[in-house]
């Protein structure tokens, strides 16, 4: 009788362990369930991008909106000023950020680039002081030209383009608590262009990703849409031109539904990359304030430099040691206190 006890007693201990086991294993499922996706980070999840009709179409076509917000971004754009700003909902936020001439050209976004920044420019839902300040309220800012601007004519335009685009990467270099991204233009079609234009195009998207440009600036980054849009740099006669498949059934450099649902997601991908990677204290050590050129030393060709660009609207805004606008004499005091170093 004992002995039957104790057995009917194992018995039991065995299935009430057993019980315990599996709810066990099934809670620890159960929490594997529920981990959830990696969101996007607080301090960068504001994203702007500021565009015209390709960009439009990136988009639409390619639920560029929607895969953004569900990673936990906001997403706002900004088309034509007739267009205005979309909000994260997608929906029209009823007024613009007067983009100078509606210009987003090369000369155009360099326009905006080096306007003032008003402190006190309002926040949504007014409009902002200029162009530059309601950017600058969103802390992911990615922008474009469209593609007639990869119609480059000669190497003097080519060269017009990177000066431009050095003008925009010494504004940047102000906002360090801000990530931005330089699109490439997108190539042309075939009938649109021709061998050398195209190549110049291709030139401008390397350089645009290359390390002369984006190296020393961490927040800076470029998204080579004219990579992802263009046929290979062969010596095929539409080499560097809007590839045959993304192209419309007629002559249009705007690139179809299937270029735009194929880089949608890429798009998403590097903005999300973008602001998950950039860390604002990986910048390199500060470099002397009055070392206009970078080459680590202030002497004449600084002065030089300096005196280029006296004035209001310097083109070099290093120039503006003080960034009040203006290089004048208190500038040039800055310049010359690190004389010889």
């Amino acid at each position: 009788m004992k002995r039957k006890f104790i057995f009917i007693s194992l018995i039991i201990c065995f299935f009430a362990s057993y019980f315990l086991y599996c709810k066990n294993v099934s809670n620890e499922f159960g929490k594997v369930k529920e981990v959830k996706a990696q969101t996007a980070p607080v301090d960068y999840n504001d994203v702007i991008f500021l565009h015209h009709s390709t960009g439009q179409g990136l988009i639409d076509g390619g639920n560029v909106r929607k895969l953004l917000t569900d990673l936990g971004y906001q997403f706002w754009d900004h088309g034509y000023n007739s267009q205005g700003l979309t909000l994260p909902n997608g929906t029209s936020a009823g007024y613009n950020y007067n983009i100078p001439n509606d210009n987003t050209d090369p000369i155009g976004l360099v326009t905006t680039f080096e306007l003032p920044f008003d402190a006190s420019s309002p926040a949504h839902p007014s409009q902002p002081t200029n162009a530059l300040s309601g950017l600058l309220r969103h802390k992911v800012i990615a922008f474009k030209s469209c593609f007639p601007a990869s119609a480059i004519y000669n190497d003097a335009m080519l060269n017009q383009y990177k000066d431009y685009y050095l003008r925009i990467r010494n504004v940047t270099d102000k906002y360090r608590d801000h990530i931005f991204i330089a699109f490439s233009t997108p190539p042309l079609h075939p009938s649109s262009t021709d061998s050398q234009q195209a190549t110049r195009a291709r030139a401008f998207a390397n350089w645009l990703k290359s390390p002369e440009y984006l190296d020393g600036h961490p927040n800076l980054f470029a998204f080579d849409f004219f990579d992802l849009l263009a046929a290979p740099a062969d010596a095929t006669t539409e080499a560097n031109m809007l590839r045959a498949e993304y192209r419309p059934p007629y002559v249009d450099s705007h690139p179809n539904a299937l270029a735009n649902q194929t880089i949608g997601p890429i798009f998403v991908n590097f903005i999300d990359n973008a602001a998950k990677s950039y860390n604002p204290n990986s910048w390199p050590i500060k470099s002397l304030l009055g070392d206009l050129n970078g080459d680590n030393v202030v002497n004449k060709v600084d002065v030089d430099e300096l005196l280029n660009n006296w004035g209001y609207f310097p083109r070099n805004v290093k120039a503006d040691t003080d960034i009040n606008g203006v290089v004048n004499g208190v500038d040039f005091a800055l310049v010359i206190k690190d004389w010889g170093r």
